[in-house]
């Protein structure tokens, strides 16, 4: 029997605070969303801290906290509801998947779904499920959803870090050009012509990864 999804403490967590009158304390939270003693304490507090990382409830006092609002959802954050859907399907019907597979199927960069996939890898909720030969020597993992996470399609999201969030920016055109000049399959004017003015561009986001490593 398929067990409940565990990231469902963070949600009754904000369904609580976006509905109380005043603020409230971690014992009364937990107490409201029916959880109980130690374990049910660190479960509330864990969700508090997440919930106030994405900005969407503070402190209001010593111990007490608020809801604020809920946190427009960026291109970021939507890019990756596409991949985690196209990847819940995909594990419901027990089709597994290689990154790239959903970075075609999302229309996003290799480089995004590897970091997302992996993040989720990290979290258990989805785990390797053997390789795909991609080349003559060369294979990729394959991944599944975990079972736990399959009775929803809500998986959680990864929020950019501003510290990192213009590196990752310019890692993630760095990698698209890239991918350019290996797809390259004849060469005439046009297609030199495009690879100078990409390769300019490579030269300028290598500059820019560097200014932001020295500010860092």
């Amino acid at each position: 029997m398929k067990t409940a999804n565990p990231l469902s403490t963070q949600g009754k967590v904000r369904g609580v605070l976006k509905t109380a009158s005043a603020p409230l304390r971690v014992p009364e939270i937990r107490d409201r969303i029916g959880l109980s003693g130690e374990e049910g304490y660190n479960r509330v507090h864990r969700a508090i801290c997440d919930l106030m990382r994405a900005k969407q409830c503070e402190r209001a006092e010593r111990g007490c906290y608020i809801y604020l609002a809920d946190r427009p959802e960026s291109a970021y954050c939507k890019t990756q509801r596409v991949m985690q859907r196209i990847m819940w399907m995909r594990s419901k019907n027990g089709n597994p998947f290689t990154a790239r597979r959903i970075a075609e199927l999302a229309g996003c960069s290799l480089y995004m779904a590897q970091k997302y996939v992996a993040w989720l890898l990290e979290k258990g909720v989805v785990r390797q499920e053997g390789r795909a030969q991609v080349a003559v020597t060369s294979y990729a993992p394959l991944y599944l959803g975990e079972d736990a996470y399959l009775t929803s399609d809500d998986w959680p999201v990864m929020r950019a870090q501003s510290k990192t969030r213009d590196l990752d920016a310019c890692m993630n055109e760095i990698r698209e050009i890239a991918a350019r000049f290996f797809a390259v399959e004849k060469l005439d004017e046009e297609t030199l012509s495009n690879l100078k003015t990409l390769a300019s561009r490579l030269g300028e986001l290598v500059g820019e990864c560097g200014k932001i490593k020295g500010n860092r």
